[in-house]
């Protein structure tokens, strides 16, 4: 029995090592974006407008050994023709140019648009999947992948039918999409809602990667770490998640403060008195992670 977990923890490990080789991570840059343009996050980090350092410019989320891997995976004959739909349909919207003007500026100029907000968006996808059915797994991360955002939301939206059912190797989906083009608005949305719901279903793989995880270079896959439990209330493991934080308490990265804050605040809806106790116990901890721990308190 503890040989056969052993052996998922390293197959685990090296799944994590090898996903995160296949897709690359362009631009990194800090900025942010608005609820109208971003999937369905819960995590207010959108404040990043006021109270995020500007200093810092880009962030390295690639492993060094990926620095020669293969080529981006093609977009896929299904991802393509949800493309040209989507672009017919936006050309029908009035005032839509302007938005993807706008939206694109808010962003920096990091990520492009169709100018599609989330409403429109989810419309226009349930109408696409009606008329082209569901697509298959490996179309999802081509979807991802495509040029402008509002796919990277759809992709992520479409890839929670399989979550509570998907093979071991699912997870390399998850981590090839965390690691191409990674912000906030993708990496809460994949800790919570893909590789939280992925790892409840194979928990003899959970220590393993998130030991591997909360140490990366990548500071939004330590983020995931931090994250990827927000909605396990009562089924938190609640050392590992104190391990996690203790591992990054130091840091002076702002959407890692925040994915600590955030966290906690999360937890303390299930055990208030515990969350306490863990900051009072933390005189390191960042004024800004427990300012968001603290909250609700």
């Amino acid at each position: 029995m503890f040989a056969a977990t052993r052996s998922k923890a390293k197959a685990a490990k090296a799944a994590t090592s090898a996903a995160l080789s296949k897709t690359s991570s362009p631009s990194t840059s800090s900025t942010t974006t608005s609820s109208s343009s971003s999937s369905d996050n819960e995590d207010d980090d959108d404040d990043f407008v006021t109270t995020a350092p500007k200093t810092k410019k880009t962030q390295k989320t690639t492993p060094k050994s990926s620095t020669k891997t293969k080529p981006a995976q093609q977009s896929s004959s299904y991802a393509n023709t949800m493309r040209k739909y989507f672009l017919v349909e936006a050309a029908k919207i009035e005032g839509v140019k302007k938005r993807s003007a706008e939206m694109k500026k808010y962003m920096r100029d990091q990520f492009d648009y169709l100018g599609l907000r989330g409403p429109i968006r989810k419309a226009t996808l349930k109408e696409f999947i009606k008329q082209h059915g569901h697509p298959e797994d490996e179309d999802l991360l081509p979807i991802y992948m495509l040029p402008e955002r509002e796919f990277t939301y759809c992709a992520m939206e479409m890839a929670i039918r399989g979550a509570k059912k998907g093979k071991e190797d699912r997870l390399d989906l998850y981590l090839g999409m965390a690691n191409h083009q990674p912000w906030w608005d993708t990496i809460d949305f994949i800790a919570s809602n893909l590789v939280g719901t992925h790892l409840q279903l194979y928990p003899d793989t959970v220590s393993s990667l998130v030991d591997e995880w909360i140490v990366h270079e990548s500071m939004w896959i330590r983020r995931i770490a931090l994250l990827f439990q927000l909605k396990y209330k009562k089924q938190t493991d609640v050392s590992l998640l104190f391990k996690c934080i203790d591992a990054t308490i130091h840091e002076k990265e702002f959407f890692i403060q925040k994915a600590i804050g955030w966290s906690l605040r999360e937890y303390s809806k299930t055990d208030k008195k515990m969350v306490k106790g863990f900051v009072d116990s933390r005189p390191n901890i960042s004024n800004l992670s427990k300012r968001e721990a603290l909250k609700h308190h």
